[in-house]
């Protein structure tokens, strides 16, 4: 998008730049000439463009960047959905206050928070409660990004993405769980919804699923498509795993777990078969 003569440059700030889904939005939101970047993460790149800040440590070291913001897109968490609570207290809660602390303080009118459909997921595949610990952390992101809201006026749009894996990130065609095929978000649609986000006007506080169109997925985009305008551009459709298919893999799954027990019950040392 260019910016036209009287278009204002909007300043937003990116925290968790260097990861895997920092990387894909800073490089979709670069090619907007009517947003200005300032990005964050716990390192500085070796380019110089990514300043290195502990958000878990509410000080002016990296608060500053927030002066004259628009908008702060929050990536910057631990994104391993199997950590365990004391893994994920700093860097999934105690992280997002200080940056919503930050973004009251600063001034800033949006941020758009990073969530997971794992907030939502349920203990039985279904959607509804948090499924894991690190669900958990987003449910509580998302319940502080609705006091900064409600008690400070903050626009707050939680995005609840779905899986998003490193590079290209295919559709998991052919992956055993159906729901984590059901879960697939492709680069175009996460970087489309929060650049969406961004734009967003009149939005006070907001949770939304966004994932690609998977047919048969549980998780509705009707609210994404109600506040944000969001329509995904990739479709799949899930495989399902023949019961042979199924087998095949439990025995190669077992056959590896007792080549490993034998190894550590009795010294010797085997290779794993494929």
């Amino acid at each position: 998008m260019r910016a036209t003569i009287n278009q204002r440059v909007r300043k937003v700030v990116v925290t968790g730049a260097a990861g895997n889904i920092g990387r894909k939005i800073v490089e979709s939101l670069q090619g907007r000439r009517d947003l200005a970047l300032t990005l964050l993460d716990r390192r500085k790149d070796a380019a110089g463009r990514i300043a290195a800040c502990d958000l878990r440590q509410l000080d002016h070291t990296w608060t500053h960047a927030f002066a004259g913001a628009d908008t702060v897109i929050h990536l910057a968490a631990n994104p391993n959905h199997r950590a365990e609570w004391p893994d994920l207290i700093q860097d999934n809660v105690d992280a997002t206050l200080n940056v919503f602390h930050a973004a009251a303080d600063s001034g800033v009118a949006k941020v758009v928070l990073a969530s997971s459909l794992h907030a939502g997921m349920g203990t039985r595949r279904q959607v509804g409660t948090p499924d894991t610990p690190y669900g958990i952390s987003k449910a509580v992101a998302e319940r502080i990004g609705r006091h900064y809201a409600e008690a400070h006026g903050l626009s707050v749009i939680c995005l609840r993405l779905g899986m998003v894996r490193e590079g290209a990130n295919h559709a998991p065609r052919g992956h055993p769980d159906v729901a984590v095929q059901q879960r697939w978000l492709s680069n175009r649609d996460l970087c489309r919804a929060v650049s969406l986000a961004v734009d967003a006007d009149r939005v006070g506080f907001a949770v939304v699923n966004v994932r690609s169109a998977v047919e048969g997925s549980p998780w509705s985009l009707a609210d994404a498509r109600q506040l944000l305008g969001f329509e995904p551009l990739d479709r799949y459709v899930p495989v399902q795993e023949s019961p042979a298919e199924r087998a095949r893999r439990l025995l190669r799954r077992l056959a590896k777990r007792t080549v490993r027990t034998l190894r550590l019950t009795s010294g010797l040392h085997f290779r794993d078969s494929d």
